[in-house]
C-alpha cells in the first residue's frame, strides 16, 4: 500500500504540468483555430469539429497535402477519419496527447480544403524555413489539395467519438503525438506510478 501510495504522489506533479489545447475544426470556415501553436511533451489537443465534414490528418512539411506514412515503419501518422456535422451545430471532439517538441504537420484531407489552406501545425519553428507559413504557403500551391473526400465517417481506427467525450484509437504516429482512447489518461497514470515506484 505505501509504495503505490509514494508512486502516485512522485507522479503527480508530471500530470499536473500538462494542458488541454482546444482546436476549433472548421468554426470559422475552412481553417482549424488556432491553426499554429506549441504544446509541450504531455499536453492534450482537443479537436473540435464544426459544420461541414473535416479531417485532422497527419502530413509531412514536404507533402502538406498528403497523409503521412513512415518510410522506414509503414506507421501511419494521426488521422481523424472524416467527421460530417450538421449546419450551426457543433460535432465531436477527437483527443491526441503530445509525444515530443517535434514539428507536427496537419491537414483537411476533404478535397479541396488542404489546397484552400486548411493546414496546421503544433510546434512549428518559426526561426527556420521550415515555418508555417511557408507550409501553408506550400499546401496553397498544390492542384485543388487532397483527393481524399467522404460523405461520411472514415471509419475503423481513427473515427472519432459521437458522443463528443473521447476519441478512437489510431495507429501510433512517427514520434509526434498519440490518440486518448477510452481510458487512456488513467491508463498512463496506473503506468507512470509503477514506472515511479521502480526508483523508491
Amino acid at each position: 500500500m505505501r509504495f503505490t501510495s509514494l508512486a502516485v504522489l512522485a507522479v503527480a506533479p508530471l500530470l499536473a504540468a500538462a494542458v488541454n489545447i482546444t482546436v476549433q475544426v472548421g468554426a470559422n470556415g475552412l481553417s482549424y483555430t488556432p491553426s499554429n501553436f506549441t504544446a509541450n511533451v504531455g499536453d492534450i489537443v482537443n479537436f473540435v469539429f464544426y459544420a461541414k465534414n473535416h479531417t485532422v490528418t497527419q502530413s509531412s512539411f514536404a507533402a502538406p497535402c498528403t497523409k503521412f506514412v513512415n518510410t522506414t515503419t509503414n506507421a501511419v501518422g494521426i488521422a481523424s477519419g472524416f467527421v460530417p456535422v450538421a449546419a450551426n451545430t457543433t460535432g465531436p471532439t477527437w483527443s491526441i496527447q503530445i509525444a515530443t517538441t517535434d514539428p507536427l504537420w496537419f491537414y483537411c484531407g476533404q478535397t479541396g480544403h488542404c489546397g484552400a489552406g486548411m493546414v496546421g501545425a503544433i510546434n512549428a519553428v518559426e526561426s527556420s524555413t521550415k515555418n508555417y507559413a511557408a507550409f501553408k504557403a506550400a499546401a496553397m500551391a498544390t492542384a485543388g489539395g487532397s483527393t481524399s473526400a467522404a460523405p461520411g465517417y472514415g471509419g475503423g481506427a481513427g473515427s472519432p467519438s459521437t458522443t463528443g467525450t473521447g476519441s478512437a484509437s489510431t495507429p501510433k504516429p512517427s514520434n509526434a503525438a498519440s490518440s486518448l482512447g477510452a481510458g487512456g489518461a488513467a491508463a498512463a497514470l496506473t503506468a507512470a506510478s509503477l514506472f515511479a515506484g521502480l526508483f523508491l
